[in-house]
Formats: structure tokens, C-alpha cells, sequence
């Protein structure tokens, strides 16, 4: 659905939900990725917060360079207040 550019937020959300429930946990990452190139702020915000919540309650500090990166990714994309999302970061 992505990919034909007729999902919307709570659509991916659901589905990556979905995926999660049933282990495919890189797959649902993947999603997240894809979802992430595909929408624009404000709409993705609720996406970032999904990903980066699952990626850090998943790895729970074993990736921290690919955990960076997407919280590097999120600070340049963003012009709008996050501290939700670096209140996760520093969870992680």
C-alpha cells in the first residue's frame, strides 16, 4: 500500500502492529522505513514515535550505532518539537 502511495498513518500503524504480533520484527522495521520516506511532518510523528519506541524496547541497547542513526535521521527531518522522542533516546 505504501507502495502505491494509498496508506495512511493509521494504516501502517496497524499493519506493523500486525507484523510485530507475528515476530517479523525486521520486517516491521522495514515498514517503518518505508513509511518514514513515504509521509511528511506533522503526519509522520506519530510513525517515529511507534518506530523509535519498538526499536529501543527490542534491542534494548544492543544496536546503539543503528539506533543513532535514526535518531540522528529524525533530529535533521524534523523541524517541530520532539523531546517525546529524545525522552526515548534517553531510555535507550
Amino acid at each position: 500500500m505504501i507502495d502505491i502511495k494509498i496508506a495512511n498513518t493509521q494504516t501502517i500503524l496497524n499493519y506493523c502492529d500486525f507484523l510485530e504480533k507475528n515476530n517479523y520484527f525486521e520486517n516491521t522495521f522495514r515498514v517503518y522505513e518505508q513509511a518514514i520516506n513515504y509521509l511528511t511532518w506533522p503526519y509522520i510523528y506519530d510513525i517515529w514515535i511507534a518506530y523509535l519506541t519498538k526499536f529501543v524496547n527490542r534491542y534494548k541497547g544492543e544496536k546503539i550505532e543503528r539506533g543513532r542513526d535514526l535518531f540522528e535521521q529524525v533530529l535533521a527531518s524534523s523541524n517541530k518539537d520532539v523531546k517525546n522522542l529524545i525522552k526515548i533516546f534517553y531510555n535507550y
